[in-house]
């Protein structure tokens, strides 16, 4: 990412929708009730500051609601800066669902 270098231990996540967020555990198909009010909480890691250990850019983490500070508008993708203590885990998308 060449518009944005974080310091310290922070990183930009891009947020990202979970594949098949729309089924239950069961398989089950749930309607989908408007969400684009609420926060999203998954995001791909598009850059680290030099003191990150715990993650590399093009994984998947995920952190509270209403954490990050939002980045500026670049582009139409949305883009949270976050310190690496609020990452709760990462996540690998290709198992979900």
């Amino acid at each position: 990412m060449k518009w944005a270098t974080p310091f310290g231990a922070n990183v930009i996540v891009k947020l990202v929708e979970i594949p098949g967020s729309d089924l239950t555990a069961g398989g089950l198909f749930v309607a989908q009730r408007d969400t684009s009010q609420e926060p999203k909480q998954v995001g791909e890691v598009v850059a680290v500051g030099p003191a990150v250990k715990s993650v590399t850019v093009g994984e998947h983490v995920l952190f509270s609601k209403f954490e990050g500070i939002e980045t500026p508008a670049v582009s139409e993708e949305e883009y949270l800066c976050l310190g690496e203590h609020l990452l709760l885990m990462k996540i690998d998308l290709a198992e979900v669902v």
